[in-house]
């Protein structure tokens, strides 16, 4: 057999096993193009510098053709496959921060509270422009995840670039089980495991920050708000600041908890059939006046949420606008199981019919909010911190007085993860003074709305009736 028919053969074999075979027998106008796919791959394969697999070359190409269409669709090969339904379960080991790309750079979308990246002073925004002093740059997030995930207590060595800035960092950090708590306070109470849930209390305005959409988000949601409730609030803030998203049902199942009827979510796709989330009665909390906080780092199922709340007329939406992250993906198994295709199929919309992706470098798309309070860079740095302040238990009464023990790393000794600081051009200059806008701008509307919904409804003024002239 002819050279060129054996790489054919090869490519019809492999085409077949990834379970395309009916594609090759339907579009036969595209054989030159496969032929031209096998000369390209047998002419790498003879003559590149270095002996290579045609295996891996088949897999790039593959990889490839998938990135040509959107940044969520990928191939998922035997190998990776594993990995990737562990992340669908959410029970991994890594750092803790959800990661998409920009400008063809892995960026941080937003990093889980109390992990190994949240300790290590990683903020939404940051540029991931090396993983153990390899470049980023082109890289999947497939296979970044792949990368920055590992067993506990093992390291990973990174290059970051915050925001705003033009220095990178170099960190090392060690990789641990990362928490599934999605629901927190405005402060820390009395221990780790208990929040004050009120931002404002002469007010009585609560306040509840939800940081993921995970399988216990709603439950979580319910104590904080079944809580609030016994204390008497009046009105709810719900921040969903640099929320990257999560599961689609935890997103469907929370919006109906404050929408008594009407349109959640519905997705609409070229190959599937349309399908429509709606609200029902049963279950729904109290009547309360809402704001929900969002910025541009406020993604997926946080976007799903935020519109069917402002569609419905439900609350208002205090912030910046939204990531737009509104597309569906299907996971279709290939070669048996072994391996899958991940593929965007539809896209969300919000209930009103707007389109909630948002193509990169477009200005359509993302929520935009009914009170805008822009930030910048160094506000969400503030922002975070803030957070990581606010998050930490006060301390013991018997202990204010104690001097900490500060360990000084040796000169060739790498600090373990609690011990990193925030990079120092990263810290505020008068931390103490910082006031969230946004949060200001959401606490004001509520008091307004509080305000009128108490105020009593003043009878109109009817002037006496004045006796008829004489005729």
């Amino acid at each position: 057999m002819h050279r060129k028919d054996v790489i054919w053969t090869v490519l019809i074999v492999t085409l077949v096993s990834l379970g395309v075979q009916g594609f090759a027998a339907k579009r036969a106008d595209l054989y030159d193009e496969f032929e031209t796919l096998a000369i390209v791959i047998e002419k790498v394969r003879d003559n590149y510098v270095v002996e290579v697999n045609e295996k891996d070359l088949f897999e790039g190409a593959l990889r490839g053709a998938l990135l040509s269409l959107d940044r969520y669709s990928a191939y998922i090969s035997p190998e990776d496959y594993e990995e990737f339904r562990s992340q669908t379960k959410g029970e991994f080991q890594g750092l803790g921060i959800e990661i998409g790309v920009r400008n063809s750079w892995l960026t941080v979308i937003a990093p889980i509270e109390d992990t190994p990246a949240w300790r290590a002073g990683i903020r939404a925004g940051d540029r991931i422009i090396k993983i153990e002093g390899k470049s980023t740059e082109g890289m999947s997030t497939q296979d970044a995840v792949k990368k920055l995930r590992g067993e506990r207590n093992s390291k990973v060595n990174i290059t970051i670039l915050h925001e705003g800035e033009k220095k990178p960092t170099d960190l090392s950090i060690t990789r641990d089980v990362i928490p599934l708590l999605s629901v927190r306070g405005y402060r820390r109470a009395d221990g780790v495991g208990h929040w004050d849930f009120f931002a404002d209390k002469e007010h009585k305005i609560g306040y509840i920050r939800v940081s993921a959409f995970q399988e216990n988000t709603v439950q979580e949601l319910d104590k904080a708000v079944a809580d609030l409730s016994d204390a008497g609030m009046k009105g709810l803030i719900l921040d969903l600041r640099f929320n990257p998203g999560g599961l689609l049902s935890t997103a469907v199942t929370m919006s109906d908890r404050f929408l008594e009827d009407g349109v959640i979510v519905s997705t609409r796709g070229r190959a599937v059939p349309p399908v429509t989330y709606s609200a029902h009665k049963i279950g729904t909390y109290k009547a309360f006046p809402l704001v929900v906080l969002v910025n541009n780092w406020s993604a997926s199922a946080s976007e799903i949420f935020g519109g069917a709340i402002q569609d419905n007329h439900r609350g208002i939406l205090v912030g910046m606008r939204t990531f737009g992250k509104g597309s569906v993906q299907n996971v279709i198994p290939l070669q048996g199981g072994k391996a899958a295709l991940k593929l965007t199929t539809a896209r969300y919309y919000t209930p009103s019919g707007r389109s909630i992706h948002r193509e990169e470098g477009s200005e359509e798309g993302g929520l935009i909010p009914d009170i805008t309070e822009e930030t910048d860079s160094e506000a969400e740095m503030n922002i975070q911190l803030l957070w990581q302040r606010l998050g930490t238990p006060p301390t013991p009464k018997d202990e204010k007085d104690k001097t900490p023990e500060v360990k000084t790393p040796k000169p060739d000794e790498t600090p373990e993860p609690e011990m990193l600081p925030v990079p120092s051009e990263a810290k505020p200059k008068k931390a103490e003074e910082f006031v969230d806008k946004q949060m200001m701008r959401a606490i004001d509307a509520l008091k307004v709305i509080i305000i009128l919904k108490e105020k009593p409804a003043e009878a109109p003024k009817v002037e006496p009736k004045k006796d008829s002239p004489a005729a």
